[in-house]
């Protein structure tokens, strides 16, 4: 599918729809600046203007790999984004915006654009998942991210860590070898610790940047699905995991155990999608069936 489709958020009339050039794997608002951000299957990030009428597209941001799904981290500005390669990148949003960066882009718009993704990136990322990545969810009073993938496993990654790791430099022509690097010995060393455009602390002042709060490495892995996982979301009221997949079961987590709290039956079909509302005592699971499941959070029945 290539058309965005925008409707009023009070009365969810339909709007208008926005044809992108490539096919839409994720869409997500990013509020600091008011804008669209559409990731597509030719590489790219299209920003778009919330704040007109004809939603003007504000940006084009090339990626080293396909980006499938996304969430914005408001408090840390950031954009995380991971797909086919497996590799979860966590973009500098504020960066992405800077004039000069697409000037300098724009003055070398005939030659062959190797983008310098490090100069967009958190220190620390990308981080590898070993497989295709399906979803990503904050778990913002915990400060986490959690990711999920075809490996059949939920990952946690830490986001107050203040080590001060160089980031990782990969070679965008190799397009396949993104997935499963794993080590600094498959990688090549990036930009050095304090450098002007990457991720670090500023060399100015005090002045630490956002980049220093990305963990290096997962702090704990969920298993317990037998296949791919396909969908998380996360409760913040009562702080549990819930994830679907191609499993036919619901998994509870407790974020800071490694075992399922429970496992839920109820769908005849893989499952397709979850959510936690806000304010309500319940989650909702679908399949791919059309079935539709509403669950008591406090004892899952």
């Amino acid at each position: 599918m290539k058309n965005m489709r925008i409707y009023n958020g009070s009365t969810l009339a339909h709007e208008m729809d926005k044809t992108c050039p490539g096919v839409i794997l994720a869409i997500e608002y990013i509020p600091d600046k008011n804008a669209i951000c559409v990731s597509l299957s030719d590489r790219t990030f299209l920003f778009y203007d919330a704040g007109t009428a004809t939603y003007k597209q504000l940006r084009k941001f090339n990626l080293p790999c396909t980006q499938k799904c996304l969430c914005y981290v408001q408090r840390k500005r950031a954009l995380f984004s991971a797909g086919t390669e497996g590799a979860t990148f966590a973009w500098l949003i504020d960066k992405i915006f800077k004039n000069e960066y697409f000037e300098d882009l724009n003055d070398k718009a005939n030659e062959k654009q190797e983008m310098e993704y490090q100069n967009f990136t958190c220190e620390n990322t990308p981080w590898f998942l070993g497989s295709i990545a399906s979803c990503i969810v904050d778990l913002e009073n915990i400060e986490q991210i959690a990711t999920g993938a075809y490996t059949m496993r939920i990952e946690l990654w830490e986001l107050r860590n203040d080590s001060n790791q160089e980031l990782p430099a990969i070679d965008l022509e190799e397009r396949g070898s993104l997935a499963g690097k794993t080590n600094a010995s498959q990688v090549s060393k990036g930009k050095k610790k304090g450098s002007s455009t990457g991720g670090g602390k500023s060399n100015k002042g005090n002045t630490v940047d956002i980049g220093d709060d990305v963990a290096k490495e997962a702090t704990k892995k969920l298993v317990g699905h037998k296949r791919a996982i396909r969908e998380i979301a996360y409760s913040s009221d009562y702080k549990i995991l819930v994830s679907v997949g191609f499993d036919f079961q619901v998994f509870v987590w407790n974020p800071y155990w490694e075992n399922y709290i429970i496992k839920l039956d109820g769908h005849e079909s893989p499952l397709v999608g979850v959510n936690c509302p806000k304010g309500l005592e319940c989650f909702i699971t679908c399949d791919t069936k059309g079935m539709i499941n509403v669950w008591n959070i406090k004892d899952y029945s």
